[in-house]
């Protein structure tokens, strides 16, 4: 039988506090609503669901007895992912160096009018003459 201690997120002193308030088994904090489990001191109403869903996990992990206890089927095999669809990184790096090399391949308007000597603004907005 696991502890409340084992419970993600419960400490010694949480430990005394749940305690306290009678709940000194994991399977009764899993039951708990999270109302219930907000009247303990230090426990608000997000802290009361993280650790009902803790003690969930917990109660999880734990192996039943081995007379009601089914016995396991084997892994099933992983298949090969690989060229499935997915872009790898290597792939992705370099369509985002593709686009980089395009970016500096081409001029832009503004270098466009400074190589034929005119400005966005014309003739008006030159100063000094």
């Amino acid at each position: 039988m696991p502890k409340v201690i084992e419970i993600s997120g419960v400490g010694p002193t949480l430990a005394k506090a749940l305690a306290a308030k009678g709940y000194r088994r994991v399977e009764s904090i899993a039951t708990a609503t999270t109302m219930e489990l907000a009247n303990v001191p230090g426990v608000g109403v997000v802290r009361a669901r993280k650790l009902i869903n803790s003690a969930r996990a917990v109660l999880r992990q734990v192996p039943k007895t081995a007379s009601s206890s089914k016995p396991k089927k084997p892994p099933k095999a992983k298949k090969d992912t690989k060229g499935s669809g997915k872009k790898s990184k290597k792939g992705k790096k370099a369509k985002r160096d593709k686009k980089k090399s395009e970016k500096k391949g081409a001029k832009s308007k503004k270098d466009e009018r400074k190589k034929k000597g005119k400005s966005k603004k014309g003739k008006k907005g030159k100063k000094g003459k």
